[in-house]
Parts: C-alpha cells; sequence; structure tokens
C-alpha cells in the first residue's frame, strides 16, 4: 500500500519515537509547514522522515587533508573529528564557496544548542580565515557557542586575491558600499568596468533573494542576513582572462521550502521546486507581487558569461559549466542548512542571455530529472 504524503500528530510522534510535547517543540524550532485537512493539522512525510533520520558524520578518512571549493565534492562536516568538533587544521585549499560552506555548517550547529570548538593552528590556511573575518561573523552569528585557542594564530598573511572581507547584509541595499570597494580595487587591478557592473548586478540580486527568503521564512531576528564574499581567480594554466569567484550564502529555511510556501507550487518535489526556482516569474510570493526573476538574470548571465555556476540548498547540488556545456545535479545529506550560489565570472565580453533562453534551459533540466 502506498504511504501517505501527510501525517498528522500522532503518527509524526510514532515516526520520531517522540511525545506529544516534545514533537510541539520540535515543529516550532523547525518551522514544520501544517496542512489543515478538515480541523486536525497534516504534516509533510517528508520532513518528518529528514529530522527522524539526521545526517551522518563524515565516512572520509580523520586524518585526510581536505579542499572547500567551488569544484569540490567535499563539505564542511568532512572536518568533523568528533561531534560539534571542526579540524580547521585538516583545512588544505579553500574559496569563498568553501568558506561559506564551513561558516554556514558552524552556525547552522551553533544555533540548534551545540557547543562548537574549532582546532587551529599557526598555518597560512587558519591565519587566512582570521584576517577574512571569519571568526569574529561566526561569534557574533553564535555568540557564547563557540570556543577556539585564538592565541595559537599569531602570523599575519594577506592574500591579495581576496579584496573584501566575509560580509554580512541584512537589508536591502546595504551590500552597496561593499560591492563599490571591490569594484574600486579590482579596477586597480585591471579589471574593466564591464564586468564590473554585472558583479554589482549579482551581489545586489543573490543578497535580495536571500534576504526576501529570510523574511518570508519568518526570520527576522537581529541574526538573519546573508553573508558575502569574493576573490580573484584564473584557471590553472589559463593566462588569457581574469575572473572572480562570487558567493553569497544564508543559512534559512532553502530555496524549495520557500517556494512551495506558494500554493502554486506546494506539489512539486523539493528537487523540482529547487530547479524551477530559476525560471522567471517562479517565487514564493502570490503573482501579484511581480516577482521572481532575480534568480533568473543571475543565470541569464552565467550562460552568457559562459561561468561556473553552483547552487545549494536543502541538500540539493547543482552544477554548471557553461564553458563546456555540462552540468550535474545531486543530493548530498552533508550540506548544511541554508542556500549558497557561487559562480566563476570571466572578464570578457559577452551577451546576457533571455529569460526564455534561461526557461528552456530549465525545462530541458527539469525533463531529466
Amino acid at each position: 500500500m502506498e504511504k501517505s504524503k501527510y501525517l498528522d500528530i500522532k503518527q509524526a510522534c510514532e515516526l520520531l519515537s517522540v511525545s506529544r510535547p516534545t514533537f510541539d517543540k520540535i515543529r516550532k524550532k523547525a518551522k514544520l509547514k501544517e496542512f489543515v485537512f478538515g480541523k486536525r493539522p497534516r504534516f509533510l512525510r517528508e520532513e518528518i522522515e529528514k529530522i527522524a533520520d539526521p545526517k551522518p558524520i563524515s565516512k572520509i578518512h580523520p586524518d585526510a587533508r581536505i579542499d572547500l571549493d567551488i569544484f569540490s565534492m567535499a563539505a564542511a562536516i568532512d572536518l568533523e573529528s568528533e561531534p560539534n568538533v571542526f579540524d580547521l587544521t585538516r583545512l588544505r585549499s579553500f574559496d569563498p564557496h568553501g568558506v561559506l560552506n564551513l561558516f554556514c555548517a558552524l552556525v547552522d550547529r551553533g544555533r540548534q544548542g551545540n557547543k562548537i570548538k574549532l582546532i587551529v593552528e599557526d598555518n597560512f590556511i587558519c591565519n587566512h580565515l582570521r584576517n577574512l573575518g571569519f571568526f569574529n561573523q561566526l561569534e557574533i552569528a553564535v555568540p557564547g557557542m563557540l570556543s577556539w585557542p585564538r592565541e595559537q594564530l599569531r602570523t599575519e598573511h594577506t592574500d591579495f586575491k581576496y579584496p573584501i572581507s566575509l560580509a554580512k547584509i541584512s537589508m536591502s541595499k546595504q551590500e552597496v558600499p561593499v560591492v563599490e570597494k571591490l569594484l574600486e580595487l579590482l579596477r586597480k587591478q585591471g579589471f574593466s568596468d564591464t564586468i564590473g557592473g554585472y558583479i554589482a548586478w549579482i551581489f545586489g540580486e543573490l543578497t535580495d533573494n536571500a534576504n526576501t527568503h529570510l523574511r518570508f521564512g519568518g526570520q527576522n531576528d537581529v541574526g538573519a542576513g546573508c553573508y558575502l564574499l569574493a576573490q580573484r581567480y584564473r584557471f590553472s594554466g589559463k593566462s588569457d582572462n581574469e575572473c572572480l569567484i562570487i558567493a553569497v550564502a544564508d543559512i534559512g529555511p532553502g530555496i524549495h521550502t520557500t517556494i512551495k510556501r506558494n500554493p502554486k507550487y506546494q506539489d512539486l518535489s523539493d528537487k523540482q521546486a529547487f530547479l524551477s526556482a530559476f525560471n522567471p516569474g517562479v517565487s514564493s510570493w502570490a503573482d501579484e507581487y511581480d516577482r521572481g526573476r532575480g534568480l533568473t538574470d543571475i543565470f541569464a548571465i552565467a550562460l552568457g558569461n559562459r561561468s561556473i555556476f553552483r547552487a545549494e540548498s536543502g541538500g540539493h547540488v547543482f552544477m554548471a559549466d557553461f564553458k563546456n556545456n555540462t552540468w550535474s545535479l545531486r543530493f548530498d545529506e552533508r550540506m548544511p542548512q541554508g542556500t549558497r550560489f557561487s559562480l566563476i565570472i570571466i572578464d570578457h565580453d559577452f551577451e546576457m542571455r533571455s529569460r526564455a533562453e534561461v526557461k528552456r534551459y530549465v525545462a530541458d533540466l527539469l525533463s531529466k530529472i
């Protein structure tokens, strides 16, 4: 017999092996969406099953060195040597995507009430994270939940590939001075004015999208906000074009969750909702608000620029290489809560693709999953 898509409170308690009072705490903390049939609330089975089956600890060898970057299959949890203890000395390299993956994982743990311990040493990687403001932003995001031997980090390391530090954006247009500083530095380093305009647009759209989803998800507290980081980049062995890796992240409910709060999309699977968010007009808002173009336009820029594009949300990881016309979509339960967008923008002349082209591309993706 086919399992029902919905569970009542009694069934949810049985699946989780908890009492009714405990379930009430869980549903509040997890912000479970209720579906009322008659007068009785129901909950999505898949959401209850996710809570019942927590993410496993990494199976990677505890002595292995880890690369956290836009191309990597690794996740922050791979640095976890024991519960809530993260060994950053095993981190071999990172880029903005990897920094935000690690940041989101640690903040998520802290907001769940877990005390986090970081293992660091006086090496380039750990000092580089300090100089990017990583540890300071962590302590602000999860006050009192973080311990690390800060006195061990004594060496100053400056990496000019990172023109800005990790920045938090919690309201519209707050990213403007950060991006203006970024563009000023990039111009001094030889980047064109043309690409600068697209970089400003991308950051504006991604931060607005992230904060809109956070507010719609009920996260209006002072700790809510998204984070951005950028790094100069050059493909190995290539010298023709300078590039910039742009990354934006939030620790909200995820794209699929907010999209499915719109009744129009509530019956989509999580995977379908995740990909459909890149279609023009698809939004958590009702149609009369005329929303749902920001992610489409980011996709259009990535297509036209022949960029590398990565999006993560709800465990879904989408990777597109528009230089070589390849893409992949996988589910990775190790990924932290929230949403992360990362793309490599190449400094060359290009034509932004139309929303209709993006729609056709996404339709092709949806037909293949």
